[in-house]
């Protein structure tokens, strides 16, 4: 959604707790209101498809993790350790699961 990109380019950040969109300021100085309370007006009258927008959001950061972990891993496995791979699957048997997937 454009108005939490922009929120986010001036230097908010959104998150979802339950059905509650936190919007917290992360920036130098105090938000411009002029500019900050038109798109916090536009989150709340499309609060359904914020909170659609931000669990996508979510999903493809956790994604995003997961590859990269794996990548990391089978580094690991090439270039340390043989058997990074078997202990991560014996001593983490979830996240071993979500990476294979």
């Amino acid at each position: 959604m454009k108005c939490m990109n922009e929120l986010k380019k001036i230097g908010y950040r959104l998150q979802l707790k339950g059905d509650h969109i936190i919007c917290t300021w992360g920036g130098n100085g105090q938000p411009d209101p002029q500019k900050v309370e038109p798109l916090l007006a536009e989150v709340s009258i499309h609060k359904e498809e914020a909170i659609h927008y931000l669990r996508e959001e979510r999903a493809r950061e956790q994604d995003l993790f997961l590859r990269s972990f794996k990548q990391a891993l089978i580094q690991l496995n090439r270039r340390y350790q043989p058997g990074t791979l078997d202990w991560t699957q014996s001593h983490c048997p979830v996240l071993y699961q979500k990476i294979e997937h």
